[in-house]
């Protein structure tokens, strides 16, 4: 009999365990995306990706207007061709510096800036 009682209590245990793990991860995940929206999580990775591409187009440009340079390959127009590429480069910066960015602030404001 005290086994059987035993038996039952450990199995009614188990499932109040398993029944309590299940609401608290669904607790654990309302939490999480709260916490994403309070934090504005999609704001700062869209942020991140504007600045990402911005980064990558730039190194493509200049990549670009190293490898058309011509400085080590004897190409004499090299000098002529880096200062062309150079101002366009110089007009993209200043139009990147220019696009608004959203900055975060502790107190929980988000800032547009230009």
């Amino acid at each position: 009999m005290v086994t059987l009682l035993n038996l039952e209590l450990t199995e009614f245990s188990e499932k109040l365990d398993n029944a309590l793990q299940a609401t608290g991860d669904m607790y654990l995940a309302r939490i999480y995306a709260a916490a994403l929206e309070l934090f504005r999580v999609h704001v700062v990775g869209t942020a991140v990706d504007r600045k990402l591409a911005i980064i990558r187009d730039t190194y493509t440009a200049l990549h670009d207007e190293s490898s058309s340079a011509g400085g080590a390959s004897g190409n004499p127009r090299g000098g002529a061709n880096r200062v062309g590429n150079c101002a366009s480069v110089r007009a993209s910066v200043t139009w990147m510096s220019r696009q608004p960015t959203s900055e975060w602030d502790p107190t929980g404001a988000l800032h547009e800036t230009t």
